[in-house]
C-alpha cells in the first residue's frame, strides 16, 4: 500500500486518463482512485482563489511555489488571506470544499437531453 499521497500529475500520468483541462484531471483522479486518497494540486496555484479552485476539484492540499519564486514570500501570506476571505464569504470550511465539484460531475450521458438548447444562444 503506497503511504504517501498522489500528486494529480503523478495520478494523470500512471492510473487516470491524461486531460489537459483546468481540474479535470483531479476530478477524474479522485473518481479512480476513490475520495479516501489524498491529491495534491500542483502546478498553477498562484492565488487563494486557485487554491480553492484545486479543493474543488479534489486536492487535499495545494501548493503555491512558482508564484513565490517569482513574486515573493508575501505571496503566501496574501493567498491564505484571500483563500480565508473566500471561505468566511461562502460560509464553509476548507473540508468542505475537497472534491465539491468534482464528486458533482456527470458525464454528458447522465446529463438530460436539450435538443433545441443552441437556439437559445443563435440571435
Amino acid at each position: 500500500m503506497r503511504s504517501a499521497p498522489w500528486t494529480a500529475r503523478q495520478v494523470a500520468t500512471s492510473e487516470a486518463a491524461t486531460v489537459t483541462a483546468v481540474g479535470i484531471p483531479a476530478a477524474i483522479s479522485r473518481a479512480k482512485l476513490g475520495r479516501d486518497k489524498p491529491l495534491i494540486g500542483i502546478n498553477g496555484a498562484q492565488s487563494g482563489l486557485d487554491v480553492a479552485r484545486m479543493m474543488l476539484a479534489g486536492a487535499n492540499a495545494v501548493e503555491i511555489a512558482s508564484a513565490v519564486q517569482l513574486r515573493g514570500y508575501s505571496v503566501l501570506s496574501d493567498a491564505v488571506a484571500q483563500f480565508e476571505r473566500y471561505l468566511a464569504e461562502k460560509n464553509v470550511t476548507a473540508m468542505d470544499l475537497i472534491g465539491r465539484a468534482a464528486d458533482a460531475r456527470k458525464s454528458f450521458a447522465d446529463m438530460p437531453p436539450k435538443p433545441d438548447n443552441w437556439r437559445r444562444y443563435v440571435p
